[in-house]
């Protein structure tokens, strides 16, 4: 499809551009690592199927810059316009985004028995933005579904005017700052576990009020205790000799650049080493110590400095000049490995106000390049889930027995193989 047959409504040009995140993300896709997110959200009740297309299109209209499909134009995937309906099945399955079976969006929904799912390429949304969207999508189908007035306070509606934040570059040249050392490089410790070539998930729900009085006792945050107890696993069962067991821990950004209403994938993340003084220390202290490091790893100043490394690597992005060259150096199977031993990924508090009352349990799927923790809460209840690229319980088990130390109850559910979306480019019909 060549750019110029795209016809753009009025003020909708600025809103297909793509920013740099989302250009380097697209490059990297590949089948082992497809850089999408599924959210699955549990509901108390049957899904209406009806009623959640319905929702979907009414609130799909808030927001006109994640209508996009991605083609190949001049050496580069761009964005442009989509105007076809965003599609909603009725079906357990991860979508193939950008293909003709969703309307070649790079978003999609779908729905089985009490789940609603939404996939997403990481290059379109992270999580943050994809929480904005279902919420607002919840919000109207619950309100339809219940034949209830609910509160809008923290979801956005058409009330809320589309703001610039919003589908502006956010990465901009001026981040890049004269010096960003942030001496975050460290030879972390490496599970021994290898790709087996399927993912799998174990769950654990933690009732909010318990969960969260262990977690001000020791001045903590959720996210910050997970990142003991499962640093803790790793000491415990692993050799890890000299190299120490490293914490990546991803951050929302747009509070640091003043864009808190920013779409698109604006996450950062920085490195916790467990330090040899700390292993020294019994969890609780060393869950504060944790805290104190986080505090200042991410600091508006030190997130600046990281952001400043990632414009960095767009802009180097941006100069491979062909199509071909820029795959073969973004788009290898372990393009975005983190240097850490694992991940942590947190949402924090129950993001959803009002709809909270009619769901049960909210999950964020990805696929893992390392060992993965996705943290969320809904209706007084944490999910913490457990992505793995292989089928061994030993972490988990490890984890369980360090909840049953600390007097935490929870609620362990059974281990799933599970699959992300998987994402194409430029395989958009002429015709559409």
């Amino acid at each position: 499809m060549e750019n110029e047959r795209c016809k753009l409504p009025n003020n909708t040009k600025k809103m297909i551009l793509p920013n740099r995140a989302a250009s380097a993300i697209y490059y990297a896709s590949n089948k082992r690592d497809p850089q999408t997110i599924r959210i699955m959200i549990v509901m108390k009740d049957i899904v209406d199927g009806d009623m959640l297309i319905h929702s979907v299109k009414k609130a799909m209209e808030r927001y006109p810059y994640y209508h996009i499909a991605v083609v190949q134009n001049d050496g580069k995937y761009i964005n442009i316009h989509n105007s076809g309906p965003i599609v909603v099945k009725h079906t357990d399955k991860p979508a193939n985004l950008g293909s003709a079976e969703v309307n070649y969006h790079m978003i999609a929904w779908s729905y089985s028995e009490k789940n609603i799912y939404l996939d997403a390429s990481h290059g379109l949304l992270d999580g943050i933005s994809m929480l904005e969207v279902l919420k607002t999508v919840l919000f109207f189908y619950c309100s339809e579904k219940y034949a209830i007035k609910l509160s809008p306070d923290g979801i956005t509606t058409m009330e809320n005017s589309i703001e610039d934040e919003e589908w502006q570059e956010p990465f901009t040249d001026d981040l890049i700052l004269p010096n960003d050392d942030i001496g975050d490089s460290y030879e972390a410790y490496q599970l021994p576990e290898v790709w087996k070539g399927s993912a799998t998930r174990i769950s654990f729900l933690l009732p909010q009020e318990e969960f969260m009085n262990y977690v001000k006792k020791y001045h903590g945050t959720p996210g910050i205790v997970i990142t003991t107890f499962f640093s803790e696993v790793i000491r415990r069962l692993c050799a890890v000799e000299n190299l120490p067991i490293v914490t990546t821990m991803y951050v929302n950004s747009r509070p640091m650049l003043d864009r808190d209403k920013a779409g698109g994938c604006l996450v950062t993340s920085v490195e916790l080493p467990l330090t040899k003084e700390m292993k020294k220390l019994e969890l609780g202290k060393r869950t504060y110590e944790y805290r104190k490091m986080q505090k200042e790893k991410t600091s508006k100043e030190q997130i600046l400095k990281k952001v400043s490394r990632q414009v960095r690597e767009y802009i180097s992005n941006d100069r491979i000049e062909g199509l071909q060259e820029k795959l073969d150096k973004l788009g290898k199977a372990d393009s975005v490995f983190q240097v850490g031993t694992f991940s942590v990924s947190s949402t924090g508090r129950d993001p959803f106000g009002s709809v909270s009352q009619y769901i049960r349990e909210i999950h964020n799927i990805v696929i893992p390049t390392t060992y993965l923790i996705e943290m969320n809460c809904v209706n007084n209840m944490f999910t913490i889930d457990f992505l793995q690229s292989f089928a061994s319980t030993r972490y988990v088990d490890e984890f369980e027995k360090i909840l049953k130390e600390e007097g935490i109850p929870y609620i362990r559910q059974k281990a799933e193989i599970y699959n992300t979306a998987s994402v194409i480019y430029d395989q958009i019909d002429k015709s559409v």
